[in-house]
């Protein structure tokens, strides 16, 4: 059941681990892209799909500990790990990419917008939850 509930996000993380392991050769070159900074718009929406992913993995897994009482700051815990990971394996591994650190807050970013909309989506969609059922 753990491994079941959890899935989509492994998939997602693998999907971000390959992503990050891509030559940068095969990455598009466009001076405007540089400009508006595409490359963190992507960690953080990347990152934001992860944390939701895992949030929502950690409630119906019927997990204990942390995962179960706070199943939002174990994903922010997952999701910080995991940043860190994937950018010391990209510096480690990969000769033409490098670690950055600015991804990692990046990624970060995206956490906190998974959170946001965990929190504040469903109102704003107005679609009302029930008070116990919060994320945090």
């Amino acid at each position: 059941m753990f491994l079941r509930s959890l899935f989509p996000a492994l998939l997602w993380a693998l999907l971000i681990l390959v992503l990050c392991l891509l030559p940068s050769g095969s990455m598009p070159e466009k001076d405007w892209l540089d400009d508006m900074h595409v490359d963190k718009w992507v960690h953080v929406l990347l990152f934001a799909v992860l944390f939701v992913l895992l949030v929502k993995g950690f409630r119906q897994c019927g997990a204990v500990g942390i995962t179960a009482r706070y199943p939002g700051v174990a994903a922010l815990l997952v999701v910080l790990l995991y940043a860190i990971l994937t950018e010391t394996v990209q510096e480690a591994f990969t000769t033409d990419r490098h670690g950055d650190p600015a991804d990692v807050a990046a990624d970060l970013g995206g956490a906190l917008l998974g959170a946001a909309y965990l929190r504040w989506g469903p109102v704003l969609l107005g679609q009302h939850r029930k008070r116990w059922e919060r994320y945090f």
